[in-house]
């Protein structure tokens, strides 16, 4: 029988997955016949560990440095930093997934979680069994641990309708679309198009729950800027296709290292302009796709220019898709 295998987070993916990335990431590994551990009842991820902690052979945990910027920070620091000694004392297999090299939007938290959150990431990877990155970048970041780390893009799902967009006709020069958070520097990107001589435009689609931030950005709404602040669905990337000329991604370079984001607009078809770090460099250097980066905001109009209308992404969806990651994950744990 093939080892019990925990997911975290885990808040009972088939109803309220906390991350679409967890539930893709569940839905591909059951192809593969592992014996997970579900969490049915829906109890807090962390809690679920906790009841579970002699039950699993391996633990497969996802941003598990956040757990103490969470609430009860101290309390869920003290049940993480447990639960790892628990695992090392009963050579359970900890499967440590490195998504980011810092807390995003680290200012609004306090310095005694991010210090608590560093630690958990420190024990996590000394004790870890494999880490896994989705950029070459962690290479650089933690080079101690270079013996155990299997560096992946970022698995893509197939939503290519048509591989040829290219046209005159757009409506938008750049999409800024997902979830709006500070870290992505939406705001930190306005700010300095606001000083530009050549303005393109640009629609920001996606919703934002931070209410003080939403009102910062609709500041620079005008004839060049307009707002959707609503969830984006799959109709609506697709309609958006023939729209607008490129995805821009504008997150800031302090903790980021990959973009759900990235692999999204790719799965599309979408070229894509994004900061010169992690995933993004990595791609740039692939011929599959059209991503180009940038060092600063002033760079981003030179690359809205070009377009590769001959261009096809069937390869790099095919080779990079979830069921492939899924057979690869399942090599490097048994």
């Amino acid at each position: 029988m093939n080892p019990r295998v925990i997911l975290y987070p885990d808040s009972n993916v088939e109803k309220t997955s906390p991350n679409p990335f967890i539930r893709d990431f569940k839905n591909h590994l059951r192809t593969q016949d592992l014996n997970f551990i579900d969490n049915e009842v829906g109890l807090h991820p962390i809690l679920f560990l906790l009841k579970n902690i002699f039950r699993a052979k391996i633990v497969v945990l996802n941003w598990f440095e956040n757990v103490p910027t969470y609430n009860y920070g101290p309390l869920q620091f003290a049940v993480a930093y447990f639960l790892l000694l628990i695992y090392k004392l009963t050579s359970v297999d900890v499967i440590w997934f490195y998504h980011n090299k810092g807390i995003h939007d680290s200012k609004m938290h306090s310095k005694f979680g991010i210090n608590m959150a560093l630690i958990i990431e420190r024990k996590g990877l000394k004790l870890s069994k494999r880490v896994i990155s989705f950029s070459d970048e962690v290479l650089n970041l933690i080079p101690e641990y270079k013996h155990k780390l299997s560096v992946f893009y970022h698995p893509v799902k197939n939503n290519l309708q048509n591989n040829n967009y290219c046209s005159t006709n757009y409506d938008f020069d750049v999409l800024i679309w997902g979830e709006i958070n500070p870290y992505k520097g939406v705001l930190d990107y306005l700010e300095f198009r606001n000083e530009e001589l050549h303005q393109p435009k640009i629609l920001v689609y996606g919703r934002c729950v931070d209410e003080n931030y939403k009102e910062k950005l609709l500041k620079y709404q005008d004839d060049n800027t307009h707002f959707i602040f609503e969830f984006i669905k799959h109709e609506d990337i697709i309609n958006l296709r023939g729209k607008v000329k490129k995805v821009l991604i504008t997150h800031l370079a302090d903790s980021v290292l990959c973009s759900a984001t990235l692999a999204d607009s790719l799965s599309y078809g979408y070229s894509v302009i994004g900061p010169n770090i992690g995933a993004f460099r990595d791609l740039s250097n692939n011929k599959d796709v059209d991503v180009e980066t940038y060092d600063d905001y002033g760079q981003i109009l030179e690359h809205i220019g070009s377009c590769k209308n001959d261009l096809d992404y069937s390869k790099f969806i095919r080779e990079n898709s979830w069921t492939e990651f899924s057979l690869k994950f399942k090599t490097l744990i048994s």
